[in-house]
């Protein structure tokens, strides 16, 4: 079955859909042993899909480490969807089916149950489009191409060229020059306009200038080819939800460059997550030409934003913020304060004009505090100790437990890269999905507005 066909669980509605859409914070941890057990039967839409011999049954799972729906057994596929009484007889999946949490196999406890009560007990569902008969979701080599070959482009089109399970179809950038010197660099193709590289490939990424997003974004769902767009989604909220439309309508992967949800310490930090109430963010960088083409809130902010809303999952209810350009016609610096509806607190700073690099993240949560490092990819966790109220403590140290944050040492980009192929594949949700990424750039656009409406923009000349 075509790549193409894959679809987006998360973008499924007209309307992009909710960041309250999202299922527990399951993808931000380590991935192990897939969420599959072959001795189970599959509840789909109120029917049972037997686990016969030498079957697979699938289940979608919650805080599981491993991908949510994965063929596990080499056998032929399930042949038929019985009545939940037939359970046992042999059964057929459909070309595509819909998984539902039903508080049956996968069920979660603790913090990952609270998290589906809070949304009705109700997990997003997941589209998967499996081919009856084939020995798991897919086998054939995703096509792949870059576009865009600038300073990031030029990363992406480097690992995936090494990856494993995938064509690597060429780059396209409309410098000449720069794809032909890339193109020399890494040993590929450069194509000599965008429609040849299209006319090779199921899947691309795009690392071009913001304000081509929405160009070259339609150009590639417009032609059923699943996108991996570079933050931000676009450069206006409009253009970003005809994006989420487009790849709804057609039924394709579109994925959005947050890298920041791959860092290691985030990683290593999402086990311990428990409704973070206070969040203080630091991102500051030297001045370079890159990126200036919008201001410091779409450049370096909207990574912080999108952890935010993710870390927090919250309806914004208030936001004050304020900022100014200093060597471009753009905010340079910013900062802002954004309250939510559950009562947590995110205090936001960029600068693009910083003499040293410092990407910070500090939480504070009932149970604990943590200091993450995003640019090291370290970071501690001290957390309360079990009945500390009794312990007659005299100092800090004696009723906290300091936990030293850790996950696998991996490339953020080539993490992303490879989530989203498994995503094109049909392996595994998108994990920011364009919905997500819409509702980052929209937070941006409402810090930007209440930039222009501060007191210190006013008093400018």
């Amino acid at each position: 079955m075509s790549h193409r066909q894959r679809r987006d669980h998360r973008e499924r509605r007209p309307d992009g859909g909710t960041r309250d859409d999202r299922r527990p914070r399951d993808h931000l941890g380590t991935r192990a042993d897939p969420s599959v057990r072959a001795d189970r039967d599959l509840f789909v839409r109120r029917g049972w899909v037997a686990r016969e011999p030498g079957r697979a049954a699938l289940y979608q799972g919650c805080g599981q480490s491993g991908p949510p729906v994965r063929a596990q057994l080499r056998g032929p596929a399930a042949r038929r969807v019985r009545p939940r009484r037939e359970a046992r007889a042999e059964a057929r999946l459909p070309a595509a089916v819909q998984f539902r949490h039903d508080g049956e196999p996968g069920d979660c406890q603790g913090p990952c149950r609270a998290a589906a009560d809070t949304r009705s007990r109700e997990f997003s569902q997941v589209h998967r489009r499996i081919a009856a008969g084939s020995v798991g979701v897919s086998t054939a080599p995703v096509r792949v191409g870059v576009i865009g070959t600038g300073a990031l482009g030029f990363h992406h089109a480097r690992l995936l060229r090494r990856m494993p399970g995938i064509t690597f179809a060429g780059i396209y950038d409309n410098n000449s020059a720069r794809a032909a010197e890339v193109a020399a660099q890494l040993e590929t193709v450069a194509h000599p306009a965008l429609a040849p590289l299209l006319d090779g490939v199921d899947a691309v990424t795009v690392a071009v200038p913001t304000p081509a997003h929405a160009e070259v974004g339609t150009a590639v769902l417009e032609r059923g080819i699943a996108l991996l767009m570079e933050k931000p989604l676009a450069d206006t909220v409009v253009a970003a939800e005809d994006l989420v439309r487009r790849a709804t309508a057609r039924g394709v992967v579109l994925q959005v460059g947050h890298v920041e949800r791959f860092n290691r310490a985030v990683r290593a930090a999402a086990p311990y997550l428990d409704e973070p109430r206070f969040l203080q963010i630091d991102r500051l960088a030297p001045f370079q030409p890159r990126g200036t083409d919008v201001a410091v809130i779409l450049d370096l902010m909207i990574h912080d934003l999108d952890l935010v809303l993710e870390l927090v999952r919250s309806d914004v209810v208030d936001v004050r913020a304020t900022g100014v350009p200093l060597l471009t016609t753009h905010v340079d610096i910013a900062n802002a304060r954004i309250e939510f509806a559950n009562g947590a607190i995110a205090n936001v700073t960029a600068s693009r004009v910083s003499r040293e690099r410092t990407r910070k993240l500090r939480m504070f949560q009932p149970n604990g505090y943590f200091s993450l490092d995003l640019a090291q990819g370290s970071g501690d966790y001290y957390r309360l100790k079990a009945g500390w109220q009794s312990l007659g403590a005299t100092s800090l140290e004696q009723i906290v437990e300091h936990v030293r944050l850790d996950a696998p040492e991996a490339e953020p980009l080539k993490l992303e890269l490879e989530s989203f192929l498994r995503a094109v594949r049909g392996e595994e949700e998108v994990v920011v999905s364009g919905a997500a990424g819409a509702h980052a750039l929209a937070l941006a656009f409402r810090i930007a507005d209440a930039v222009q409406a501060s007191p210190l923009a006013a008093a400018r000349p």
